[in-house]
């Protein structure tokens, strides 16, 4: 009978969550004798159920960092999102304005909103009678110029190269050149050169997309970290270089205990990998400390 209990509720979350069984891993005794050896402890210098716990939050965020990076959305993927509701938006802001040709909806329409008499008009004092219009000239201006706004910054979210613009010309289609006008003035307000350089913040939000690459691996190494230095007194180091070990080339207790976890995960990463994961974290840890 192991001594590295694991709460039985724990276990349950984990397969709801990331369909694993905790116990098809096979972590046993001898599994967890030669992690704490990497680490220089013994089983009997340790709390052996907290110290299962700890590792099995190790497991459980690796798998869930798995399944992020797994059902990360692309770029194309968000673009498209936000051109869904552009398109959307277009509609409405079209079928408000054409309402006034039918009968005398849009008077009555008017009125309901300019004089609200429940809740659902009105969100923390704000109601939809401030971004009204004259009622007999353009009665839903304000509501129109809302959803342009909408419109640009839906234009703006999205993470694409800026276009070269250049004014319509009519050749003879009227709807046609309608469309192409209307997409002008949507890539003019919202390119806004002449307030920022959209190159600039293209590259920046390609930067910044996503996840960083072998994401999992870095979440492992952060959280082990953490149980390293709260059970280990060894240092949580990538260690020494060695050029003479054909395939180790770095001595250090903490990439054989990384290694001894992630394989049994049932990841290989190349050893090379880890080290530069190791050093990156610790490095980041002491920057951000001092």
């Amino acid at each position: 009978m192991t001594i590295f209990n694991v709460d039985p509720g724990a276990v349950a979350i984990l397969k709801m969550r990331c369909g694993v069984d905790y116990d098809g891993y096979g972590f046993g005794d001898a599994y967890f004798r030669e992690l704490l050896s990497h680490m220089g402890l013994e089983a009997d210098q340790i709390d052996a159920a907290r110290f299962a716990q700890e590792h099995f939050n190790l497991l459980f965020g690796f798998l869930q960092a798995k399944q992020k990076e797994a059902n990360a959305a692309t770029i194309e993927d968000e673009n498209r999102a936000l051109a869904k509701v552009q398109k959307a938006v277009q509609k409405l802001a079209r079928e408000l304005q054409s309402l006034a040709t039918v009968g005398d909806a849009s008077v009555r329409l008017y009125a309901e909103l300019e004089n609200p008499t429940g809740a659902v008009f009105s969100h923390k004092g704000t109601t939809i009678a401030n971004a009204l219009g004259d009622p007999m000239i353009d009665p839903f201006r304000g509501l129109n110029g809302l959803l342009s706004d909408l419109r640009v910054g839906l234009e703006r979210a999205k993470i694409q190269k800026p276009k070269s613009l250049e004014p319509p010309r009519f050749s003879g289609d009227l709807k046609q050149y309608e469309a192409e006008k209307s997409e002008y003035w949507l890539q003019a307000n919202a390119q806004q050169s002449e307030i920022d350089n959209s190159e600039e913040r293209y590259r920046e939000r390609v930067r910044q997309h996503g996840q960083p690459t072998n994401s999992p691996l870095i979440t492992f190494v952060m959280v082990f970290q953490e149980i390293w230095e709260d059970c280990s007194d060894l240092p949580f180091t990538e260690g020494r270089y060695e050029a003479d070990l054909a395939d180790t080339k770095y001595i250090s207790r903490t990439v054989d205990a990384a290694e001894h976890c992630l394989i049994k995960f049932g990841e290989a990463y190349p050893r090379s990998l880890i080290v530069r994961k190791i050093r990156e974290v610790r490095e980041a840890k002491v920057a951000w400390a001092s």
